[in-house]
């Protein structure tokens, strides 16, 4: 894994070589950062005026890929036009497309139940969130000592239904259906329904890995202020490492854009 700002050149010369790129973008922890609690989360002024850019680009195709519902994220990236993968890649929406996993869409009922059954434990600082497909499991509020507990009742109660899993994130436990797809899936999917072209996938959690791993031979790029093990080619530090790579992206695409079109015209 190298620091991106230190390889610059090597994407700009993938986006030189493709006629459309694919921008995938992870959305907490990489556009906006992680707070307390998920609703009080906010894509910056600055973020959103550069997502707007990309997006207005012809040879660029947005989409925003998160563990959100998909109605959450649409409000919170707030981008008409462009496409939105929600619940960890269950749904998809943008111009033309639609879908919904349907492995899931049985299990409605059964994340009902088991979101109504772990709420007891907002009294320890907890927030359970509940997607319709999916459910969040937020302990960011609760104090360390809580945690262990928290975890263990989590587990305890999702030994009756072995049609689920459960998996950590940053002080989150993710409880999804046991189905044959994921944010890898989704994109690979949506990309397939669209047309060939440059895949840079930007993301910060563990859900980002199969996405990561899904499109190795674009352009994958972890946000993380230290070291760890990924799939992913590139790092970047922090949202503001995003804000600055989208700027240049948007540079970029804009100009060989430009110089694809003048060669037409030769």
């Amino acid at each position: 894994m190298r620091y991106l700002f230190g390889h610059l050149e090597e994407v700009k010369a993938r986006i030189s070589e493709s006629k459309r790129t694919y921008l995938l973008l992870d959305c907490d922890g990489t556009l906006a950062p992680i707070v307390r609690e998920p609703q009080q989360a906010v894509v910056g002024k600055r973020m959103s005026r550069a997502l707007w850019s990309l997006a207005k680009m012809p040879s660029c195709v947005l989409a925003i890929v998160s563990g959100r519902s998909l109605e959450d994220v649409r409000r919170l990236v707030g981008i008409d036009g462009i496409y939105y993968v929600g619940n960890h890649g269950l749904e998809i929406s943008g111009p033309h497309i639609i879908h919904t996993d349907r492995t899931a869409q049985n299990f409605r009922r059964s994340i009902g139940d088991i979101a109504q059954t772990l709420r007891r434990l907002e009294s320890v600082g907890v927030t359970v969130e509940d997607k319709q497909l999916t459910l969040t499991v937020h302990y960011r509020r609760a104090a360390l000592r809580s945690v262990p507990v928290i975890k263990s009742a989590v587990e305890s109660v999702m030994h009756a239904y072995p049609h689920f899993e459960v998996t950590a994130g940053k002080k989150v436990l993710e409880i999804r259906p046991r189905t044959e797809w994921n944010k890898g899936l989704a994109v690979q999917w949506l990309i397939n329904q669209l047309g060939s072209g440059l895949p840079i996938y930007v993301g910060d959690d563990l859900t980002d890995e199969d996405a990561f791993s899904r499109v190795r031979g674009g352009v994958t790029i972890l946000v993380s202020g230290r070291w760890k093990a990924t799939n992913a080619k590139y790092y970047l530090k922090d949202a503001t490492d995003v804000y600055k790579f989208l700027r240049l992206l948007a540079t970029w695409i804009q100009l060989h854009a430009g110089i694809r079109n003048t060669l037409r015209q030769v």
